[in-house]
C-alpha cells in the first residue's frame, strides 16, 4: 500500500511531483461505443488506502490512479479535520464477469416488475453498465461517498461540494455529471470519480465538458 501523506501541501506536492503525463489522446474511453474486451485487464493493479470502516478489504485500481487518490483522500481528511477518510471508496476494479454478474441481476430485477427482457436490460444500463462498457474493468475510476449506499443524494453533502471544487488538481473528475446524461448514455452519478490526469482533469473541469465531448473536441 502507499504511504499515506500527511499534510494537504505535501499531498498537492506529491501530485505535481509524480503525477503521470497523459495525454488526450491517451486517455481510456469507455462506453456503450468503445467497450473493453473480455479479457482485459489493467496493468500495475495495487490496493488503495482502506477507507472502509467496516475493515472490508481494499479497492485496487491502477498505480497512477491510486497515487493521485491517496493524495486527493488525505488532502481531504486534512480540510475537514479528521483522523480518519471522511468518504468511503467502496468500488474500484472490477473484472468482466462481475461487471456482468451485477448487470444481470439488476436487469432481474426489472424483468421481475413485469418489463420485457429487452426493457428490463435498457434500464439496468442507465445505473449498471453493460459487462465491457463499465469504467470500473478500466481500473481507473471509483466510486467514493459517505452514504450507506451509492445514491444521488451524496450531492448534497459538503464532501462532494469538496470533490466538486477540488478533485481536478488531483487528476480526477466527474464522469457522469447531471445534464450530460443524452451524452454519456448513464445517469447522473454523483459518486462515480475518474482518473484522467490533472492537466486534462482541469481542463474539463474548467470547459463544464464531459469526457466524450472533451475527447470530441481534442480530435478537432
Amino acid at each position: 500500500m502507499l504511504k499515506v501523506i500527511q499534510s494537504t501541501a505535501l499531498a498537492v506536492l506529491f501530485v505535481l511531483l509524480f503525477s503521470f503525463n497523459i495525454s488526450a489522446s491517451d486517455i481510456l474511453l469507455v462506453n456503450s461505443e468503445n467497450p473493453l474486451p473480455k479479457n482485459f485487464v489493467p496493468c500495475e493493479l495495487i490496493d488503495i488506502k482502506s477507507t472502509r470502516p467496516d475493515g472490508r478489504a481494499a479497492q485496487r485500481i491502477t498505480k497512477e490512479a491510486a497515487v493521485a487518490l491517496e493524495a486527493l483522500i488525505c488532502a481531504m481528511e486534512k480540510y475537514f479535520g479528521t483522523d480518519t477518510p471522511p468518504i468511503t471508496v467502496t468500488s474500484g476494479y472490477r473484472s468482466y464477469d462481475m461487471q456482468k454478474y451485477l448487470f444481470e441481476s439488476s436487469a432481474n430485477d426489472y424483468e421481475k416488475m413485469g418489463y420485457s427482457r429487452e426493457k428490463a436490460e435498457n434500464f439496468a444500463a442507465r445505473y449498471t453498465a453493460r459487462p465491457g462498457e463499465s469504467e470500473h474493468q478500466s481500473g481507473l475510476c471509483v466510486d467514493m461517498h459517505d452514504r450507506a449506499t451509492a445514491t444521488t443524494d451524496f450531492e448534497n453533502s459538503p464532501y462532494y461540494v469538496w470533490l466538486c471544487e477540488n478533485a481536478q488538481h488531483f487528476g480526477y473528475i466527474l464522469r457522469y455529471p447531471k445534464g450530460k446524461e443524452d451524452i454519456t448514455k448513464i445517469a447522473f452519478e454523483p459518486w462515480h470519480w475518474r482518473y484522467v490526469g490533472k492537466e486534462n482533469a482541469e481542463k474539463i473541469k474548467q470547459s463544464g465538458l464531459c469526457l466524450e465531448e472533451y475527447l470530441k473536441n481534442n480530435q478537432k
